[in-house]
């Protein structure tokens, strides 16, 4: 594979950034639910599910990116969460990072690999900003941090099947992001789909498009989570987590 682009490489730096901190950015403070966010949220998934999703990211230095999400929850309350990025037009992921995260420690493996090079592998615990809070549903979604606005109920359709979801409005800073998301009212306000506008590290603007491919409600597929587990221990490289990033982006720029 040829070395990245200048504008490939700072787009795939912003991905790795935000699905490791924007996402979690918005869960909460790592100690536990503070007292007026109690009637809000809830730090335990309802149902058990597997949710795939496709997602566009795009940067105004014009590269654009695609990405398919495999994210699964267990009743134990274990989660997986692997995302394969693509370089269109090419079907072939070029990088994977997955994340799982076990419920019972808050313990987090982190593991990242590309078709040319060996997996690299971190672990974080606790992480318990992975385990992130959960918005109730009769709530509409919605918790009491500024920024996060209920604007309307409305249908979201995967796979022929109709699921309900609310519609939220949220803006952040430190990075500077808006969006819009349509949460689940079935499986813990879940994010089914969204749009995201957020700053890149070096200062750049990007957006992902996020879109359901499939959901399915109970028990995800063991085997997911054997898979993940059998490339953490087979990983040629472990670092420290403050490290991580920086290596994912050195893998994938061939250490240019």
């Amino acid at each position: 594979m040829k070395k990245l682009t200048y504008a490939f490489a700072l787009l795939l730096l912003a991905g790795v950034v935000r699905e490791i901190k924007i996402h979690e950015q918005t869960t909460v403070k790592a100690q536990g639910i503070q007292p007026d966010r109690k009637n809000y949220v809830s730090r335990t998934m309802p149902v058990p599910f597997t949710l795939e999703s496709a997602l566009t990211l795009t940067s105004d230095a014009g590269a654009i990116l695609k990405e398919r999400e495999l994210y699964a929850v267990k009743k134990n309350g274990d989660i997986l969460r692997r995302l394969d990025r693509y370089r269109p037009p090419s079907a072939i992921p070029y990088s994977t990072l997955s994340r799982l995260g076990n419920a019972s420690t808050h313990g987090v493996t982190y593991f990242h690999t590309t078709p040319e090079s060996g997996g690299v592998t971190t672990g974080r615990t606790p992480d318990l900003g992975f385990f992130r809070e959960y918005p109730l549903a009769a709530k509409q979604c919605v918790t009491p941090d500024p920024g996060v606005k209920f604007l309307r109920q409305e249908a979201v359709l995967i796979g022929g099947a109709s699921h309900p979801a609310a519609v939220v409005r949220y803006t952040g800073d430190q990075p500077s992001m808006n969006g819009i998301s349509w949460n689940s009212l079935e499986i813990g306000c879940l994010e089914l789909k969204s749009v995201l506008y957020y700053e890149t590290p070096e200062g750049g603007k990007a957006t992902t498009l996020r879109e359901p491919v499939s959901l399915s409600i109970g028990e995800p597929d063991q085997n997911l989570f054997a898979t993940h587990q059998h490339d953490v221990d087979t990983a040629h490289e472990h670092v420290l987590p403050e490290q991580f990033e920086q290596a994912v982006v050195k893998q994938m720029t061939h250490g240019h």
